[in-house]
């Protein structure tokens, strides 16, 4: 009870972000995924700051969004330190083209952003397996310190679903490159979390790959299914 995320709707590189995990009764405060403590005017204050576009990165029209906490799928929970790693899937022409796995640390205070010193493995679109992995934007990794685990062959849960997922959300939006961000719930499979028109290109140095020449073969090419 009392888990929730906060983000500004507009914003990018995790910043504004604020998950709490639990609600401290006895107290009447908040605590986020580092233990931090939030009264509700805390929290009114942070509301407030994205409200006036603090965070917002682009576009002139300042919303915050609460939603749901996913708690971490077992399977990747040993390879996290803090926070809920998610799954990011490039597209484009609506066909899933490159794919990563964000694992949060303490350096990136709980969130899947690799600006903020987040892990990133790639994955093979075919197995759902990692094949390499990056800290932060350039530091290149073996294995994951958390579960000393090396960065090959973690397998992502529900990856078929997964894919039919990014594909179902580019369906609905239009976009022809795109990026979308899912969480996978234990329970639920994965679920969005974000879409984004202007995806990040680090995903090529978790992928120890190139996008361009993978963009170049779907160029013009539609997908019956």
């Amino acid at each position: 009870e009392g888990s929730f995320a906060v983000k500004p709707v507009n914003g990018s590189a995790g910043k504004g972000i604020l998950v709490i995990k639990e609600r401290n009764k006895r107290k009447s405060t908040w605590i986020d995924i580092e233990g931090n403590a939030y009264s509700e005017s805390d929290l009114n204050l942070h509301v407030s700051d994205i409200l006036e576009g603090q965070y917002t990165t682009w576009g002139s029209k300042y919303a915050a969004l609460i939603e749901e906490r996913v708690p971490v799928h077992p399977d990747l929970e040993p390879h996290v330190e803090v926070g809920t790693p998610d799954v990011r899937i490039i597209l484009f022409n609506k066909i899933p083209v490159m794919s990563m796995v964000r694992l949060p640390t303490h350096a990136s205070q709980g969130r899947a952003n690799l600006d903020q010193g987040a892990l990133a493995v790639g994955i093979d679109l075919g197995t759902g397996k990692s094949i390499y992995g990056v800290s932060g934007k350039k530091n290149i990794i073996q294995t994951i310190p958390k579960s000393g685990h090396s960065v090959i062959g973690i397998e992502v849960p529900y990856w078929k679903q997964c894919l039919r997922t990014a594909v179902r959300v580019a369906n609905a939006t239009g976009y022809v490159f795109m990026g979308v961000d899912l969480f996978v719930h234990p329970e639920k499979g994965p679920m969005v979390a974000e879409v984004n028109g202007f995806p990040g290109l680090s995903i090529q140095l978790a992928n120890k790959a190139g996008l361009r020449r993978r963009l170049q073969r779907i160029e013009g090419m539609e997908a019956k299914n």
